[in-house]
């Protein structure tokens, strides 16, 4: 809860025209719990849902290596364009999210997408003009706030101890460096 109180203070200096979240629990309550502490309209956006398992929806790597062996070695040679029985491949997300992306960029000067590492990786990589496999290895946690500013191709992004320093600090400017 700590971490969400500094995120809606530091989100709250931003005059976010709009929240979009994916539909998936853990980002419509974030979401939610965001725009109510904001005054922020929330808007539930499938089009950033994670990618899709398909068959392997919820289970662990090493069960997924037992049971679809031969599908675990496809995917972790052409992990872009393979897809899980029933799911879909980073080819498939990337035409989802990007259209749905750019979308939202011309319509509103300033809003925020509570969102999926794959959904960003896709967002993030087009954006700095790299594959997702060149991303990929970056950024592999958690609980990372990206701002992105098209329109001076500015990208910045802040892990809830750099976010819990700015706003300690009453530093609300995203694109101050350093934290």
């Amino acid at each position: 809860m700590e971490e969400t109180r500094i995120l809606a203070e530091f989100l709250s200096r931003q005059n976010l025209q709009k929240i979009f979240t994916s539909p998936l629990e853990r980002c419509k309550i974030l979401g939610q719990m965001l725009a109510k502490k904001m005054n922020a309209p929330l808007i539930i956006a499938p089009e950033f849902q994670e990618l899709s398992f398909g068959s392997w929806e919820g289970l662990m790597d090493e069960i997924v290596q037992k049971n679809f062996p031969e599908q675990w070695r496809k995917w972790k040679q052409e992990p872009f364009s393979f897809a899980p029985g029933g799911g879909e491949s980073f080819a498939q997300l990337t035409q989802r999210v990007l259209p749905a992306f750019y979308s939202l960029g011309e319509q509103y000067d300033n809003f925020l997408i509570i969102t999926h590492l794959g959904v960003i990786q896709v967002i993030i990589s087009d954006f700095l003009g790299i594959s997702v496999q060149e991303f990929s290895p970056i950024f592999q946690f958690t609980g990372i706030l990206f701002y992105l500013q098209p329109k001076d191709n500015m990208c910045a992004w802040y892990t809830s101890e750099s976010l819990k320093r700015r706003v300690e600090k009453k530093d609300f400017d995203p694109l101050n460096f350093p934290p």
